[in-house]
This record gives structure tokens, C-alpha cells and sequence, in this order.
């Protein structure tokens, strides 16, 4: 049986294992840039947060074209990506 996440779905798993990682909530990260991809309307009103802390964090990009495809399925290979990115990131790699 296989089991699809949308990216925005990933974005928030990420930062949420981040969050409880460093204990840091998700309002106190500071981000010095405000991200907009082309299709960042159609992000769920809840991810949008999780997407550009995501972003601004380095765990998730979007793609060349300025988009970040909220609703797009996420592959095995960005899942392990941003999987290796967060480990890095925590000091655990």
C-alpha cells in the first residue's frame, strides 16, 4: 500500500520535528525574508507558516520555475532530502 503527503504536509512534519527538536515553537523562528512562490495561493491556509519557515530554514526549496507545489505529492527522494537536511541541521548527521 502506498501512502502520498502533499509537500505542504511534509513542510509542516518537517518543522514540527524541528520545533520539538530544538524546542523551539514555530512563532518564535525568525525568518529575515519573506518567501513567495507563483502558486503560494494555493496553499492551505494552514501551511503556509510551515512552508516559508521551511523554506527560509533551508529543510525545503522550491522549485526553479518559483513555484513550490503545496499540493503536489512529495517524492521518495525529496522526502529523504529534507529527511538528511534536518539532521544536518540538528547536528545528528
Amino acid at each position: 500500500m502506498v501512502l502520498n503527503i502533499t509537500r505542504e504536509q511534509m513542510a509542516a512534519m518537517l518543522m514540527n520535528a524541528y520545533s520539538y527538536a530544538t524546542g523551539k515553537s514555530l512563532d518564535s523562528i525568525v525568518t529575515t525574508m519573506q518567501v513567495r512562490f507563483k502558486d503560494e495561493a494555493s496553499a492551505g491556509n494552514w501551511a503556509r507558516r510551515y512552508i516559508t519557515v521551511a523554506n527560509a530554514t533551508g529543510l525545503m526549496n522550491g522549485s526553479p520555475d518559483g513555484t513550490f507545489r503545496p499540493k503536489g505529492n512529495a517524492t521518495r527522494a525529496e522526502a529523504a532530502v529534507t529527511v538528511k537536511r534536518l539532521l544536518k541541521k540538528l547536528d545528528r548527521l
